[in-house]
């Protein structure tokens, strides 16, 4: 037996009806209530080709952020672009001359190349706050390049580019081998990068509570001109895998924190499903896309004693194709010895690649180990960009087993969870439901469940 907690509202509230609809809903990692949902500890070690891939994917979309700003989206819908994999196949077959223009532009700078090379010839595994630092560094220029193309054709993106222009010179000329030494320095000692945007976020938090409130424009340009190499670098590793949405269910149903936190302080009840660790659960989509409605989808447990996955980013790559895979992979007629290490053995990549996939939507820390928790995942590529409606799957209602009331729950919600368990055992020709009331026993400092009702379908 599986048990899946949940709140009166997401129930028989009008918004979502759950119980009536017979649906469960699959919810993104970013809605769940553990912000490391899905963590992967990344680091990028690559050969220089592939690291000029990623200056070039950089400088495309700071390109695309500036495009944002102009047509004036919303900070927010700005920040959500760009960097899955479905946005990716989507494509982009109407702008590769612009594409292509700018990145070449860009990574034919002097500096971007030896950037590249020296971080191909690093042995180093370059973690998450030298890669920003490094972005960091490069950034003016990358958006020096960007802005270009929209100069050049009569796009005024800022009200001056008198700075900018300043600043890029700096960068190209006397401020050339200062950041070349930098990135030579961080690569030696890690830490030293750590400390570097530690002080900066204290600087930037500290002129942040003098100044107060700042316009949308300006806080626009801030995440535009600053803001913009740290949030690549968090978000860029979304093309590593696809999004995946899940169902979560629990082994047991006797702890109050679990009542407390997810059945909304015990007001809530506790579904109780006959289904088994391991077991392949059959799924129809209330509102498909396809004209395939059924999942089969398998119910799986949750690890709370690995550690989180180590991955290199550029070996996550190899489910890129077409010309997304040369943009990456590919200097002229040269391939990526990355790109080499893949094709070799496709096979074992793979096996890999969907073993990780795996591991890491099923890791959860140590802390959270007594949820005991199952989960049933679903790793569709579209899946993110669909509406709520399109996350909801029917499931078998011969499956439900029986419901728990909570301690606290209202007796006008037990009615009507009644009422609707009633018509459900009527339409699905079902003979009984057991209904059980929680209870603390302080002997076994535990929720117990008691059976307080049978409902029988005398209609059969």
């Amino acid at each position: 037996m599986l048990y899946r907690f949940r709140t009166i509202d997401k129930l028989i509230g009008e918004k979502y009806k759950e119980l009536k609809d017979q649906y469960f809903f699959f919810a993104s990692p970013s809605t769940l209530n553990d912000p490391l949902e899905g963590y992967v500890d990344f680091y990028w070690k690559a050969d220089n080709i592939a690291w000029l891939g990623l200056f070039k994917n950089y400088v495309w979309q700071v390109y695309r952020t500036l495009k944002s700003a102009i047509l004036q989206c919303p900070l927010d819908d700005m920040k959500k672009m760009y960097f899955t994999r479905t946005e990716i196949h989507l494509k982009e077959t109407q702008l590769p001359q612009i594409r292509k223009e700018i990145e070449d532009r860009f990574s034919n700078e002097p500096i971007i190349s030896e950037i590249s090379t020296i971080l191909g010839e690093s042995e180093k595994e370059i973690n998450q706050p030298v890669l920003h630092l490094v972005l960091s560094l490069i950034h003016l220029l990358a958006l020096f390049h960007a802005n270009k193309w929209f100069e050049s054709k009569g796009i005024q993106v800022f009200h001056t580019t008198d700075w900018l222009i300043k600043k890029t010179t700096l960068i190209k000329s006397t401020q050339y081998k200062k950041i070349v030494e930098i990135v030579k320095g961080i690569l030696a000692n890690e830490k030293e990068a750590e400390s570097i945007l530690i002080l900066d976020q204290n600087i930037r938090f500290d002129a942040v509570t003098k100044i107060g409130n700042i316009p949308k424009e300006a806080e626009i340009s801030e995440y535009i001109l600053f803001d913009f190499p740290e949030h690549y670098t968090k978000h860029v590793v979304n093309l590593a895998y696809e999004n995946w949405q899940t169902v979560c269910f629990n082994r047991s149903y006797s702890d109050p924190k679990m009542w407390s936190h997810y059945a909304n302080n015990h007001t809530g009840v506790c579904l109780m499903f006959e289904f088994n660790s391991a077991e392949c659960v059959q799924l129809e989509a209330l509102n498909s896309l396809s004209g395939d409605k059924t999942k089969r989808l398998y119910i799986k447990p949750v690890d709370y004693t690995s550690p989180p996955l180590r991955i290199n980013f550029f070996l996550t790559l190899g489910n890129l194709w077409g010309d997304e895979r040369t943009h990456w992979f590919y200097r002229d007629n040269d391939k990526s010895t990355i790109l080499n290490s893949i094709l070799k053995n496709v096979e074992k990549w793979r096996d890999e690649y969907w073993s990780n996939f795996e591991k890491r939507f099923l890791h959860k820390g140590s802390a959270w180990k007594s949820e005991e928790e199952e989960r049933i995942i679903l790793d569709d590529s579209l899946y993110d960009h669909l509406s709520p409606d399109q996350k909801k799957y029917k499931y078998d209602f011969n499956k439900l087993h029986g419901i728990i009331f909570g301690i606290n729950t209202k007796l006008s919600d037990k009615k009507e969870l009644i009422k609707i368990l009633k018509e459900k055992c009527i339409a699905n020709k079902r003979e009984q439901f057991h209904i059980y009331q929680a209870r603390y026993d302080a002997e076994k400092e535990s929720i117990v469940a008691d059976l307080v009702l049978i409902i029988k379908n005398n209609s059969n």
